[in-house]
């Protein structure tokens, strides 16, 4: 069946709350298949700027991508997401991630909840944090569900220039495919993956999404 189209093309979005969980955009399982071109995403006072629960097909070009206290984009339980010569910045409401042995639950990109096929091409961007827990892993054994995986980074750089590399943290999750990009990686162990899910999902959010 045809999908809706959401096309976006030459237009700033900003967030108008400061609550948890709020956001500047947000491309949901309700907005499938959309085209957002030559956009700001302005996070700044929000969790995050752009947020994808469940999005399926969209392609974001051209696009600064800015701010939010957790993140600038968020993606969880979406895949067959594209973004070309798109740039993610820190803002001025969290501090950029600066080691791949940082355990902080913040960063430029966040990718989770079994997502799976998201491409990055001509992008800049600090840091990704891949296959972090969320409510959709919740219900599983040991809270650890489906692994995020086929993510993909090529031509892409660090906002400092290509001699910095671009920070990959890797938990429930597989390790990026990387062509012509400066990156260096952790992946963080199984059985601490298990124990950090499990805690996650008994005392930081136990809430349960199917």
């Amino acid at each position: 069946p045809n999908r809706p189209t959401h096309n976006l093309v030459k237009q700033t979005f900003a967030s108008t709350s400061a609550a948890s969980d709020s956001y500047a955009l947000i491309l949901g399982t309700q907005e499938p298949a959309s085209v957002i071109t030559d956009c700001h995403v302005d996070g700044h006072g929000a969790s995050w700027g752009l947020k994808m629960p469940g999005n399926v097909g969209s392609v974001i070009t051209d696009t600064y991508i800015s701010g939010g206290s957790e993140r600038a984009l968020d993606v969880v339980q979406g895949h067959d997401l594209a973004f070309k010569g798109c740039t993610f910045l820190a803002g001025a409401d969290r501090p950029a991630t600066k080691s791949r042995w940082s355990m902080a639950k913040t960063c430029d990109i966040g990718i989770k909840g079994g997502a799976f096929n998201v491409s990055f091409a001509d992008c800049s961007m600090t840091d990704l944090l891949l296959g972090d827990h969320s409510i959709y892993d919740n219900g599983h054994p040991w809270n650890v569900g489906t692994p995020t995986k086929g993510i993909s980074l090529v031509n892409c750089t660090h906002p400092a220039g290509k001699s910095t590399p671009i920070i990959l943290r890797v938990l429930n999750a597989e390790l990026p495919t990387l062509v012509n990009t400066n990156a260096v990686a952790l992946k963080y162990w199984g059985g601490a993956v298990k124990v950090y899910f499990w805690a996650a999902g008994k005392w930081i959010d136990s809430r349960v999404e199917v």
